[in-house]
């Protein structure tokens, strides 16, 4: 009889110990897939690391052939606005329409039109300009009184005055408020009326109308009296 309780005591305990060892044993696998995981994580991260780098790389590749794609769009406009600009003045310094006024005869600029006309003035527009030829009721007898009322009254800043040539009149040059150009000469003809050429153009224009208005002026002819 107590050989069975002895061997039941014993059998108890073997169970007992193998439920042991079964919890340790599931105890411990969470550990080991947990120590899985993380080696897959490393293993993962490797190649998406590269990829992001490729990824940057790329990215960057593309911005700096943006920046140089708008570069050089930049210079391509800037080169085709310089030769239209060039093409343009050239147009311009065609000095081949002609006027008849009084007793006087000139050639301007292809690019300036008429805008109106009398027997005695006309004024042309263009090149962002308007120029005015007028034979006034004032005696060239009293050109330098007029001239010194001209340059008073108006509301110019004088950037040059200089007396023609022939001793016969006066060219100015002058800016305004509105930062427009001016260029004016007073002349006497034939000890008749006093003669006035002037021009107004804007700032961007200033040098090219300058030029068409000293090659106007160069054509200026007055009838054989």
């Amino acid at each position: 009889m107590k050989k069975i309780i002895l061997i039941t005591i014993l059998h108890i305990i073997i169970l007992s110990c193998n439920t042991v060892s079964e919890e340790k044993t599931e105890n411990v696998s969470p550990i080991t897939s947990n120590t899985s995981t993380t080696s897959n994580i490393k293993i993962i991260s490797t190649p998406y690391a590269l990829k992001s780098e490729a990824l940057i790389l790329s990215e960057a590749m593309a911005r700096n052939s943006a920046i140089q794609d708008t570069e050089r769009k930049k210079n391509v406009d800037k080169k085709f606005i310089e030769s239209e600009k060039i093409k343009y003045d050239n147009e311009a310094k065609i000095i081949n329409s002609s006027l008849n006024i009084d007793d006087f005869t000139f050639n301007y600029s292809n690019k300036w039109k008429i805008i109106t006309k009398s027997d005695k003035s006309v004024t042309l527009s263009g090149t962002e300009s308007k120029f005015i030829f007028n034979i006034s009721n004032t005696p060239s007898s009293q050109i330098v009184e007029f001239t010194s009322y001209l340059i008073k009254s108006w509301d110019f800043d004088i950037i040059s005055k200089k007396v023609l040539n022939q001793l016969s009149g006066y060219i100015i040059e002058a800016q305004d408020s509105d930062n427009k150009m001016h260029k004016i000469i007073t002349m006497s003809s034939n000890n008749k009326n006093l003669i006035i050429l002037s021009m107004e153009s804007s700032l961007n224009k200033w040098e090219l109308n300058s030029e068409l208005f000293d090659l106007l002026f160069e054509s200026l002819k007055v009838k054989s009296q």
